[in-house]
């Protein structure tokens, strides 16, 4: 697969050796070209998480709805 980006003059080109691509390698492969055309990386991450990112973002969810819990009843405590 070959995926470019052309932006400001400068061209950014990545060749994979399989074409069948998951759609996260897919997006890992659109990241990398954002982040050689000079994106800022915390916008990057920001607009397109990393599988690693995800789950920091659903983890830190749930503690918080967690911590929102006002309710014993929402805590399982009776």
């Amino acid at each position: 697969m070959k995926l470019q980006m052309t932006q400001h003059g400068k061209t950014v080109t990545i060749e994979t050796e399989r074409d069948d691509l998951t759609s996260f390698e897919l997006v890992e492969q659109l990241r990398c070209l954002m982040l050689a055309q000079d994106y800022h990386p915390d916008l990057v991450s920001e607009a397109m998480p990393d599988e690693e990112e995800i789950d920091k973002i659903i983890s830190d969810g749930i503690k918080e709805l967690d911590n929102r819990s006002d309710c014993p009843e929402d805590r399982g405590i009776l």
